[in-house]
C-alpha cells in the first residue's frame, strides 16, 4: 500500500469515527428532548434506546407478567450456542405441564411431541404459559436466574412458574424493570454476546408476536419485534421498532413501556400508544 493510500485510509477511518461520534451525540440530544416531553404517572416506566444511547424514566422493579419470558428465551439460546440443548430436541407433553391462562397447549393431548423450537415460538408469539413452564423445567429456574445475574439485569428475578397461584399467594412474584428489558432488547438489536443465527431466530419469534393491541396499533407501518405482558393491574409492551422490514439496526430503536399497577386498562393502552407514536415521530 502506498503512502497516499495509507493517508487516504487514515482519513476515512477518522471520518467514520467522527460520523459515529456525531450520530451518538445527535441520538443523545434527541432522546433527551423526547424524555423531557413524556409525562408519566407514578406507576409507569419508559425506556428508549437509539444508536447505542438510551434514556430511562422512573425505572423500578415491577411485576414482570409475561415479559419475564424474554429472559428465558435469552438463556435458552445461550444453551443452544453452548451445544447443551438443541432446538430439535423433542419433549412429550405431560398432564402436569398444562396450565391455564394464555396459550393453546393446555388443550393439547397428553403425549403430544413438541420440539424446543416449537415451545420457544409458542412462549413468545402467543405467550403460551404451558410452553413456558416446560422450558423453565428443562432449563432450570436457578440456571435462568444465573443468566439474569451474569448479564446484570439487576431488577429481574424469576421466582415462580406461570399460573402458580400458590406461589403468588405466598408473595413469590417474577420481577423486571424498564431498564433491564431495554438493555436486553438493545443487546438483541446489536447482536451482543450471541451469534447471528441466534439473533435472527429470536427476532423471528418476536416479530411473530400476536398481541398487537398497543405498539402495532400505534405504528402500523413499522416492523416490531416485541413482547407484551399482562396481569391484574399490570400492562407492559416492549421491544425493537424497525423503520422498515429489512431489519437494519441503524434504522431501529428500542421502546419499553411498563405499568404496575395501572388504574384503567383502556386508558393505559391509549397512553402507551400515544407514547409510541410520539417517540417514533421524533426519531424517524
Amino acid at each position: 500500500m502506498s503512502t497516499s493510500e495509507i493517508a487516504s485510509s487514515d482519513q476515512n477511518d477518522v471520518h467514520t469515527y467522527g460520523d459515529a461520534v456525531e450520530d451518538k451525540q445527535k441520538a443523545r440530544q434527541k432522546l433527551s428532548q423526547i424524555s423531557d416531553s413524556i409525562q408519566l404517572a407514578p406507576y409507569e416506566s419508559v425506556y428508549i434506546g437509539y444508536h447505542g444511547e438510551s434514556v430511562v424514566k422512573q425505572s423500578k422493579p415491577m411485576r414482570a407478567a409475561s415479559m419475564i419470558k424474554v429472559y428465558i428465551l435469552g438463556y435458552l439460546f445461550e444453551e443452544v450456542e453452548a451445544g447443551r440443548i438443541s432446538l430439535d430436541e423433542t419433549i412429550l407433553l405431560q398432564r402436569s405441564d398444562q396450565v391455564g391462562g394464555a396459550g393453546i397447549l393446555s388443550g393439547y393431548s397428553v403425549g403430544t411431541a413438541l420440539t424446543i423450537d416449537e415451545l420457544a415460538k409458542l412462549m413468545i408469539t402467543i405467550s403460551d404459559n404451558t410452553a413456558t413452564n416446560i422450558l423453565i423445567h428443562r432449563l432450570g429456574i436457578e440456571n435462568i436466574n444465573t443468566y439474569i445475574v451474569k448479564h446484570r439485569y439487576a431488577d429481574t428475578k424469576l421466582q415462580r412458574n406461570m399460573m402458580d397461584l400458590t406461589a403468588i399467594e405466598e408473595g413469590r412474584e417474577n420481577y423486571t424493570s424498564a431498564k433491564d428489558l431495554g438493555t436486553w432488547f438493545m443487546n438483541l438489536l446489536d447482536g451482543k454476546n450471541m451469534s447471528g443465527a441466534s439473533r435472527e431466530k429470536m427476532l423471528t419469534y418476536l416479530l411473530g408476536q400476536t398481541d398487537t393491541e398497543t405498539f402495532n396499533e400505534a405504528l402500523p407501518n413499522r416492523s416490531i419485534a416485541h413482547k407484551t405482558g399482562e396481569l391484574g393491574g399490570v400492562y407492559h409492551d416492549g421491544g425493537i421498532i424497525f423503520q422498515n422490514h429489512d431489519g437494519n439496526k441503524e434504522n431501529a430503536y428500542v421502546l419499553i413501556t411498563l405499568s404496575d399497577p395501572y388504574q384503567l386498562r383502556g386508558a393505559e393502552i391509549y397512553h402507551f400508544r400515544n407514547i409510541a407514536a410520539y417517540v417514533d415521530d421524533s426519531i424517524f
